[in-house]
């Protein structure tokens, strides 16, 4: 089962950048000679002496795409980050004047990254996740920093990468980043097109994965899959064993062992329901909720019918 816990602790995202507002230094040296010299009555074209020509030049000068990605791989490798970059955009400098960059990775989520000592920095699906949870908080709170590079708007492959890593068999069509544990594994919530979703928990390169229907057992609720979609797999999962007829119209995670996990499923049918022992996404077993007391404390959602009265017992006077 899982930790209750755990559970409350997903929703509340601790992602922490490490650096706030950035501070974009828009305004050139030769710019400020122009401003001065206008004050001055010098006409703007003039620069007092040579050393300021030169200084002027200095100032306009931007740093070459080469120079971005090199200062920004050896940022992203103090970092720890395992991103092999491919590109870099310098973003601007923060009061302190470090630079900001954002970098696309040439595998898994891009970067934004300040190259200070050390440096600080969060990927994209992360940055992405806070500001989507912190606008569900409050919906006209600022959006934060966010990668806007092309190459960085490949938030759902990021976490279908994720999710194949973890075994799940679905299409992914939704997700996002939803906390951190105290071990700094960071969780995700997925949504599968017509299936239910997972929560998956990575920690470097490994990555497990939780359903929601087992999450729902302890009180979580996935924000990307639905009751119908749990519905509609455990019908595909009753297809072919006694309990084929059942039409189920619910559902309950009752835990799991060494032989697989238990679902209880209440069919259409009045008073029918079945509990299915499902094993490496299979139906091994299933026992009617009239039969079934003895297993897992029993049917809930279709208790068994009341017995029958003992008969009087007799005896002689």
């Amino acid at each position: 089962m899982i930790s209750k816990q755990v559970i409350a602790t997903l929703g509340a995202l601790a992602l922490c950048i490490g650096f706030s507002d950035i501070a974009v230094a828009q305004q050139s040296r030769a710019e400020e000679i122009q401003e001065r010299n206008a004050r001055e009555g010098r006409p703007a074209e003039q620069p007092r002496n040579p050393r300021s020509r030169r200084s002027q030049q200095d100032a306009v000068r931007q740093p070459s795409a080469e120079e971005n990605l090199t200062h920004a791989q050896t940022a992203l490798a103090a970092l720890g980050a395992s991103c092999t970059a491919t590109e870099a955009k310098l973003l601007g400098e923060t009061p302190e004047k470090t630079k900001v960059y954002e970098v696309v990775c040439a595998t898994g989520p891009g970067y934004v990254i300040q190259a200070s000592t050390p440096p600080t920095g969060e990927d994209c699906l992360l940055l992405d996740s806070a500001s989507r949870l912190t606008r569900e908080r409050d919906p006209a709170a600022p959006t934060g920093t966010l990668c806007t590079l092309p190459a960085n708007q490949n938030l759902i492959a990021v976490l279908a990468d994720y999710a194949t890593r973890a075994g799940v068999a679905c299409t992914v069509n939704e997700g996002m980043a939803i906390g951190k544990g105290a071990d700094d594994s960071i969780f995700y919530e997925v949504g599968c097109d017509g299936t239910d979703g997972y929560r998956l928990s990575r920690k470097g390169d490994v990555v497990t994965k939780t359903s929601c229907l087992q999450l729902a057992s302890a009180g979580y609720t996935c924000r990307f899959s639905t009751k119908a979609e749990q519905v509609a797999d455990l019908q595909k999962l009753l297809a072919g064993t006694d309990a084929a007829a059942c039409a189920p119209t619910d559902l309950r995670y009752m835990g799991g062992n060494a032989n697989g996990e238990f679902i209880e499923a209440k069919c259409a049918t009045e008073g029918q329901g079945y509990i299915a022992r499902v094993k490496e996404g299979l139906v091994q077993q299933v026992y009617p909720c009239a039969t079934a007391q003895q297993i897992g404390g029993g049917c809930k959602l279709t208790p068994a019918p009341a017995a029958a009265p003992a008969p009087a017992s007799g005896g002689r006077l």
